[in-house]
């Protein structure tokens, strides 16, 4: 993987629409740098978001699993 990203490939790494990717930089969130018309990430920048994201999905179904099976609403195989 080349140390530079385009946005399609950014889009790849994180699962997500170019679009997306487009509005992460477009806010700030994700660096960019212009090579000519072209947008380019840091890899290395995308990989931390990556690894953020996926830290957020883990708490966010870690907690929804808590309150599931406080509730009762977990049936154990």
């Amino acid at each position: 993987m080349p140390p530079l990203l385009t946005i399609a490939q950014a889009a790849d790494v994180l699962g997500c629409s170019r679009r997306h990717v487009a509005r992460l930089v477009d806010t700030g969130a994700l660096a960019a740098d212009f090579h000519g018309l072209h947008r380019r990430v840091s890899r290395a920048d995308v990989l931390e978001l990556a690894k953020q994201q996926a830290e957020v999905v883990t708490t966010v179904l870690d907690g929804l699993a808590d309150l599931t099976r406080r509730e009762g609403l977990y049936d154990p195989f």
